[in-house]
């Protein structure tokens, strides 16, 4: 990764932390620092490297401290961090530490608001849609998908599942169609793995997979993501935060299901349907809504 992705990849979850907070990269009384942002009287410093050596590691805390003695004249409170890419050693830490600067990996950074290691350790034990064993001889889990092709509507070609996890990843929507038995949640479950970064693996976005079978009734974007979060075990505050992360980009949705929404009312009244499947997809239309477009949504159904 080169140094401004990465840069970029940390001022991202800083504004995420810290929302309301203003600012970007700025020189401050001579000392260039990657990042600071702002809200009244408090600020936050912070640099950004990817390189591992004890020197780099102490120029940059030079630079931090230098500026903060120049920030305190303005803030109350001046915070500093410096993010890595790997790893500190202890003495590293400790060096950070007498100086009063918070010395962290981007994985550590972004753990208290992303949720994505949490997330992806307990999603993979919550069932995946309809995937199941016809026998009831296997675990869900290792029900394999059978290839079959996927074929866009606008021009009758086929399209991988790489090229669909590709196009989530670069923010676009898409929309799964099949019979039952098809196959979508099996796809849906291969989309979803091919999307979870592995371990230490930066990536601009991570995957949430939603059954819609089991938000009946949910009306806004933020109700799916709190109670899909209680579900597979994390708590309420767990999924605001997940949908604080989607809000601000990094999360790649795929929605299950759509057909499963609406119940079925005895009615042959056409009108009436309507407006049941209606009022039934509205935490959809509100999460479609709100889709800004830097990480992509998959409905299937």
């Amino acid at each position: 990764m080169e140094p401004s992705e990465f840069e970029a990849h940390v001022r991202n979850i800083a504004k995420l932390r810290w929302p309301g907070f203003e600012g970007g990269p700025e020189n401050i009384a001579g000392t260039q620092v990657d990042i600071v942002l702002r809200k009244k009287t408090h600020s936050h410093l912070i640099e950004v490297t990817i390189e591992h050596s004890m020197d780099k590691v102490r120029t940059d805390i030079v630079k931090l401290t230098h500026a903060r003695s120049i920030e305190s004249r303005s803030a109350f409170v001046v915070e500093c961090w410096l993010v890595v890419l790997r790893a500190p050693t202890s003495d590293q830490r400790a060096v950070a530490h007498s100086e009063r600067v918070e010395l962290m990996t981007h994985q550590e950074f972004a753990a208290s608001e992303l949720c994505n290691e949490e997330y992806a350790y307990r999603r993979n034990s919550y069932p995946f849609g309809s995937v199941s064993d016809p026998v009831g001889s296997a675990p869900a889990a290792d029900v394999a998908r059978v290839e079959t092709p996927i074929v866009r509507l606008s021009n009758g070609t086929t399209i991988s599942v790489g090229e669909i996890a590709s196009a989530l990843r670069s923010g676009e929507s898409v929309v799964l169609l099949g019979e039952y038995g098809a196959g979508k949640s099996l796809l849906c479950r291969e989309l979803y793995r091919r999307l979870v970064p592995e371990v230490g693996q930066i990536s601009a976005v991570f995957p949430i997979s939603v059954n819609l079978r089991d938000h009946w009734g949910s009306v806004f974007a933020h109700e799916i993501f709190t109670r899909h979060a209680q579900l597979i075990g994390m708590t309420a505050e767990s999924g605001t935060k997940l949908y604080a992360a989607w809000r601000a980009g990094f999360v790649a949705t795929i929605l299950d299901g759509f057909d499963e929404l609406a119940p079925q009312p005895w009615s042959f009244d056409r009108t009436s349907l309507g407006e049941v499947r209606r009022r039934a997809t509205a935490a959809i239309r509100d999460l479609i809504n709100q889709h800004h477009g830097r990480a992509g949504v998959l409905v299937a159904g």
